[in-house]
């Protein structure tokens, strides 16, 4: 197994690797349930915007930290303080 995304993704049930040039928005908000962290693509070709959502435990700090430098601006966060 090599060290992409994808790889990472095929050897995980129910992983998707989304290329990062599809990725128009990334963002982290407070639900009932916990954060959520939505993934908003752009396939190439395609008309429709997916959406992945994942419940995490990230906290704020860290996705900023992780994902920040990486999306800059497509990073929006919802998370009272």
């Amino acid at each position: 197994m090599d060290g992409t995304a994808e790889a990472f993704a095929k050897g995980r049930r129910k992983a998707l690797a989304i290329p990062f040039s599809e990725v128009t928005k990334i963002e982290l908000t407070q639900t009932r349930k916990g954060r959520l962290l939505a993934i908003h693509t752009l396939p190439s070709g395609g008309k429709a915007e997916p959406v992945y959502p994942y419940l995490c435990e990230l906290t704020v700090d860290r996705v900023r930290q992780v994902l920040g430098p990486l999306v800059a601006e497509r990073l929006k966060i919802r998370v009272p303080a």
